[in-house]
């Protein structure tokens, strides 16, 4: 009988981010193009080892979630998003207020904590809208987007 082979996460504690809104448990809104999923995996540094993946869209393409805030008021709000070569150059927009365009384009497979300003949200539903608006120019075209987690901060 061969031994069965362990997974990372029986040597390795998945990574958990405290207060993280995991981007795979989001509600999804509206989605304008492409195909989204939950992609799971060992091998990358993903909070729960996963995250929302929405793939195969277009410059134009719109991805609209909902996140729930418990208390309104100020928050900074972090995003936690994955970078590769296949990913885009994306839009975002919190409760309708801009945030920034990010170029999510890399050499490799990772992902970073990335802060998108201050917001003032609402108590319950605020949306999150991503929206692709093209790929750097070493990009393979396929305008990959991927949120790990966002984080919520009470801002002063």
């Amino acid at each position: 009988v061969l031994p069965v082979a362990k997974k990372r996460s029986d040597v390795v504690p998945v990574r958990s981010v405290p207060g993280a809104i995991e981007g795979e448990e989001l509600k999804i809104v509206e989605k304008t193009g492409g195909e989204t999923q939950v992609q799971a995996s060992e091998t990358f540094d993903w909070s729960g080892n996963s995250q929302l993946w929405w793939i195969d869209s277009k410059p134009g393409d719109r991805l609209v979630l909902e996140v729930s805030v418990k208390e309104a008021g100020r928050y900074k709000v972090t995003a936690d998003l994955t970078k590769a070569v296949d990913y885009g150059i994306v839009r975002m927009k919190i409760a309708g207020q801009d945030a920034k365009e990010i170029d999510r384009y890399h050499t490799s497979v990772a992902n970073d904590a990335l802060d998108l300003g201050i917001f003032d949200l609402k108590k319950g539903a605020n949306r999150l809208e991503v929206e692709i608006v093209g790929a750097n120019e070493k990009a393979i075209k396929r305008h990959m987007f991927g949120l790990d987690y966002l984080k919520l901060e009470k801002a002063e």
